[in-house]
């Protein structure tokens, strides 16, 4: 799934990897994803809804790999 140019299923699986080692990590701080032009280029509106695409795409993953949903609902701050 793309969104602006952006392969939210890619992004979505590398967050899914870093955010089990670090909790705290954003998806706007992967460093693969701030040096897109495509991204940058964006406005803050359309930067957050596909750091939010990414992160629900993490929680699909985490979840199909067998965490807890409502863990990974609850650190991936998914409503």
């Amino acid at each position: 799934m793309k969104r602006y140019g952006i392969d939210i299923t890619r992004f979505g699986r590398l967050y899914a990897e870093r955010v089990l080692k670090d909790g705290t990590l954003q998806p706007e701080r992967l460093p693969e994803l701030s040096r897109l032009k495509s991204y940058r280029e964006q406005h803050v509106e359309a930067r957050m809804g596909i750091d939010h695409a990414i992160r629900e795409e993490a929680g699909k993953v985490l979840v199909a790999a067998g965490h807890c949903k409502a863990k990974v609902r609850r650190v991936l701050r998914l409503n």
